[in-house]
């Protein structure tokens, strides 16, 4: 549950403002719209990681963010949490500065990503358009949780509960590093928009899950 005044504010419609996606900081492959809420890959041999506007040091945070087009001839995307901003032009997890929870289509299911090792894989969980990935950080105990709509009904993978501070999907040593939302679309026609990947950061006031209590909006 979200905590009392989280609810009161997404009630009222004023939540916090949430950060966009960094026009800088991003790999050179990703085209950003929807006011720098959306981003789409227009490489169609793997493209790299967009990351937030604004990175953090400490706190609880909760995103979402939704599938809003699909490339049809490989579909995999990712969305999770960034340290630092070097390192763009792989995919998310590809290396120890990046966690991600990783959807694919054509029934090939999901799974977890960080150092270039592959973990948690289950064939439930595809991306498809109005999928939900949901990810929740707690950057003082070095927590990262990872769930999406498709599997499990968005049950957090590893069967965590950030409230409680158990069974994270991933651990981290913060050490007052500055972190990131980070979003990877993966792949997309070069010349041809409308068959891209794409993955948009959804507003506080439409999430479709409730934040674990104490996380809020990554501002």
């Amino acid at each position: 549950m979200m905590p009392f005044q989280a609810m009161r504010l997404r009630s009222a419609g004023v939540l916090p403002t949430q950060t966009l996606l960094s026009s800088t900081n991003k790999s050179s492959d990703i085209i950003l719209s929807n006011g720098d809420r959306q981003a789409e890959s227009n490489s169609t041999s793997g493209g790299g990681i967009v990351l937030s506007l604004s990175g953090k040091t400490s706190g609880k945070f909760y995103i979402e963010t939704v599938v809003t087009q699909i490339y049809t001839t490989n579909n995999s995307m990712g969305v999770g949490l960034h340290r630092g901003t070097s390192g763009l032009s792989t995919f998310l997890g590809g290396d120890a500065n990046g966690w991600g929870i990783w959807d694919h289509g054509a029934d090939a299911g999901s799974e977890t990503y960080t150092n270039n090792v592959q973990s948690n894989f289950n064939s439930a969980g595809d991306f498809s358009v109005t999928v939900i990935e949901r990810v929740a950080v707690n950057l003082d105990l070095g927590h990262f949780y990872a769930g999406v709509s498709s599997r499990s009904s968005g049950a957090w993978i590893g069967g965590g509960d950030p409230a409680a501070g158990t069974s994270p999907t991933y651990t981290f040593t913060p050490g007052g590093d500055t972190f990131y939302i980070a979003l990877c679309p993966r792949r997309g026609d070069t010349s041809n928009a409308s068959n891209r990947n794409r993955l948009q950061l959804v507003l506080p006031t439409s999430w479709n899950f409730s934040a674990p209590a104490g996380f809020g909006v990554w501002t």
